[in-house]
């Protein structure tokens, strides 16, 4: 009898070992991937993308639809499966990067409660993303991001020089909205371009609109259909 009790308390701590590792499996596999609270930088975001995209891969789709002048891909992100599209993007001014941010954990929690065919306030967001899409550019402007977060450090020296003209003599970017060329990057569309009011005339931190509505467009930029 004693042989038997042991057995059975064995057997049964081995099953609540199993189940352990199964369950710690299982979070690490569904763990959340993006970090909001903390200065979000586009390497970041570039390799939280990589892993949701790893994590999800039946519903999210990656491309870089151009690279800045310097040479950072700009990411949009598909999620979901069906036809109707909603597109999101922040970042537009490089010191306003906390849409990022927010943009980056609504995809990870979206992604997540598809996954574990979760509701969110009341919505099935499983049977929205089978049946529509949501597109993200997370970072419209990740160079103005980056140099609004890093400074001179993350650019070329040749362009140091540059740079701080643009931001009035200073060295502290942490008001810079413009991209790293001096251009508003909100107020590049053709909507209204002629008639921007406030504007500088020339490569400034902000308000300055550019030589002409779309003149910023990134290099190797194809068209970027939703």
């Amino acid at each position: 009898m004693k042989r038997i009790a042991k057995s059975f308390v064995i057997s049964v701590a081995l099953l609540v070992f199993l189940w352990q590792q199964v369950g710690m499996e299982a979070l690490a596999q569904n763990k959340r991937i993006v970090n909001p609270k903390q200065v979000y930088t586009y390497e970041m975001m570039t390799k939280d993308i990589e892993r949701l995209a790893q994590q999800y891969p039946d519903l999210i789709e990656v491309k870089s639809i151009g690279q800045t002048p310097y040479g950072r891909e700009i990411w949009a992100v598909k999620l979901g499966n069906g036809t109707p599209n909603v597109f999101f993007n922040g970042s537009h001014h490089a010191r306003e990067w906390l849409t990022t941010n927010l943009l980056m954990d609504m995809l990870d929690q979206y992604a997540q409660a598809y996954k574990n065919k979760q509701e969110i306030s009341g919505y099935n967001v499983q049977s929205i993303l089978d049946h529509g899409s949501i597109w993200f550019v997370p970072m419209v402007n990740p160079d103005g991001v980056t140099l609004q977060q890093s400074g001179l450090k993350a650019f070329p020296k040749e362009d140091h020089k540059k740079l701080i003209a643009m931001n009035n003599g200073g060295s502290n970017f942490a008001r810079w909205k413009a991209n790293a060329q001096g251009v508003d990057l909100n107020r590049q569309y053709p909507a209204g371009w002629d008639t921007i009011r406030n504007n500088v005339d020339k490569p400034h931190y902000m308000n300055h609109k550019g030589s002409s509505a779309l003149s910023t467009r990134s290099k190797s930029l194809g068209r970027f259909h939703i």
